[in-house]
């Protein structure tokens, strides 16, 4: 008789259409084999080489797509946020490296050379709560980089962004509304890392006023509209509007601790970058999360922090602070991952 665990699991892929039944009945067990030993090999996780064998030639078939297998999946995650007034979609992305010179067809580099290392990049969407309890995933977008374009950055910032890899943060968005069309009573809040600083993802939220937030932190220190200070130096010189102790998480090669931060808001105009001038400018609410005096050995905490969501008292300061924190969660998803990506080849 099937455990607890093993029932969950199974119903996260019993609807997935994979356009063989075959297939589609493996995929759940499959999954749950998977899922019950995330840091295992494909060996260990199946329990035996003829099942292991199995998992090779299921995920050989090209007959569907991962998309094919996650559907159920995304359906799911949105009837477990349905039930939440907020939902945190935290984005990040991440390399999956399969080695150098790997022989796999449509690998391309992730290394810091175009021969180091070949793999795949991969950029979830990835549901919290605002207590950082996971949901699961919204959207997942994978691509490899073309070996004969490696190193080629010149004149990027003249390129569309739909000619770039940043397009991956609109398309996300686009996931994301997707999703919040069918779950109206959810608020939902896209939260992502200094990369995602992008004038065109802010721009789409903005066009979009009963649509997602989104919340970012700072990249760029844009010009303010009707000012001779930039973004930085314009929210510095806002008086501290209070303090507390924030919970900074462990991080590779440092502990857990808490910090004594001051934070600082106000609603900023932001001119639209140089190249867009003909763009409008945007009204967003900047957040500055500050320590001054850290332990010895850390290098103090500092968020600068652009949001779409009102931020006019102190309490909505805070409760974007802690959404951002959450962030924290899809980098430990990641690790996860990547630990569950080693496999052996199966002739």
């Amino acid at each position: 008789m099937q455990d607890l665990f093993s029932d969950a699991i199974m119903d996260e892929f019993t609807e997935a259409q994979l356009g063989d039944q075959r297939l589609t009945r493996r995929l759940p067990r499959l999954a749950d084999a998977l899922a019950r030993q995330p840091d295992a090999s494909i060996p260990d996780a199946t329990g035996s080489w003829g099942q292991a064998c199995a998992a090779y030639r299921f995920f050989a078939h090209t007959d569907f797509t991962p998309q094919d297998m996650l559907q159920p999946h995304l359906a799911r995650t949105r009837q477990r946020a349905a039930v939440h007034a907020t939902v945190l979609a935290v984005a990040d992305t991440t390399t999956l490296h399969f080695g150098q010179g790997a022989g796999a067809q449509g690998l391309g580099p992730v290394g810091s050379s175009a021969t180091q290392s070949t793999g795949l990049f991969q950029h979830s969407l990835l549901a919290f709560t605002p207590a950082g309890l996971p949901l699961g995933l919204l959207d997942c977008q994978w691509w490899a980089r073309d070996p004969a374009r490696f190193g080629a950055a010149g004149g990027r910032n003249r390129k569309p962004v739909a000619d770039k890899e940043s397009v991956k943060w609109l398309r996300s968005y686009e996931a994301l509304q997707t999703h919040a069309a069918q779950t109206p009573a959810t608020r939902w809040v896209l939260v992502a890392d200094r990369e995602a600083d992008l004038y065109e993802l802010f721009a789409q939220a903005q066009a979009a006023p009963r649509g997602p937030g989104v919340l970012v932190r700072v990249q760029h220190n844009r010009s303010v509209e009707r000012s001779t200070r930039r973004l930085f130096a314009h929210v510095t010189q806002t008086p501290v509007a209070g303090r507390w102790r924030l919970n900074v998480p462990r991080r590779p090669g440092r502990a857990a601790r808490t910090a004594q931060v001051s934070v600082r808001f106000r609603e900023v105009r932001l001119s639209a970058p140089e190249l867009k001038a003909d763009q409008p400018a945007l009204t967003l609410w900047a957040v500055e999360v500050r320590e001054a005096h850290p332990p010895r050995g850390c290098a103090p905490l500092h968020w600068r922090l652009l949001t779409t969501e009102p931020v006019r008292t102190l309490a909505q300061a805070r409760r974007i602070v802690e959404w951002y924190g959450v962030r924290w969660g899809i980098e430990v998803f990641h690790k996860v991952l990547k630990r569950a990506g080693r496999w052996r080849r199966c002739n």
